[in-house]
């Protein structure tokens, strides 16, 4: 046995001594559903739904979502009528997904939530109001632009070297 065959099983046995040392989680990217879909069956990679308190009554969404938005996040669920909350859910869970670049998509997905909540005429509305509410934030978001007559500038000041 030659010296390079010597380290190479030696390599193999620590390797195989290894093997039941650590786990590896692997998660597979899935694209966002359309927002139909996901009125219909929020989240449904994640595990059981429980019930949770909004404006209009009770909804049943992953205990996970439940604790990142209402512990971690400290959004108030109880702002929102059910499909208020679905939309803002929606948007902001999936905000940064590469389908969302294109426009169109984005554009179709925007008529669909439009369409399930008459009282707003603009996903603007809708942020704006969960702004208000103080559950979104700026930094829930990597830039929020404004403008004005003079000039137009990100709020969060989160872009600024």
């Amino acid at each position: 046995m030659t010296e390079e065959d010597k380290k190479e099983s030696s390599y193999l046995d620590e390797l195989s001594d290894l093997e039941d040392d650590f786990d590896v989680e692997v998660k597979v990217y899935r694209p966002p559903p359309s927002f139909k879909e996901f009125v219909l069956n929020p989240f449904p990679d994640m595990g059981k739904k429980i019930s949770t308190e909004c404006k209009t009554g009770w909804i049943k969404l992953p205990r996970e979502i439940i604790v990142i938005y209402t512990q971690d996040k400290g959004w108030t669920f109880e702002n929102y009528h059910q499909m208020e909350l679905m939309a803002l859910l929606y948007l902001h869970y999936y905000k940064d997904c590469d389908e969302w670049q294109e426009h169109h998509a984005l554009d179709l997905e925007i008529r669909d939530i439009l369409e399930a909540l008459p009282r707003f005429r603009s996903v603007n509305e809708l942020l704006s109001y969960a702004f208000i509410h103080g559950d979104l934030k700026y930094v829930d978001f990597e830039q929020v632009v404004e403008s004005d007559s003079a000039s137009t500038y990100d709020v969060t000041g989160l872009n600024d070297d």
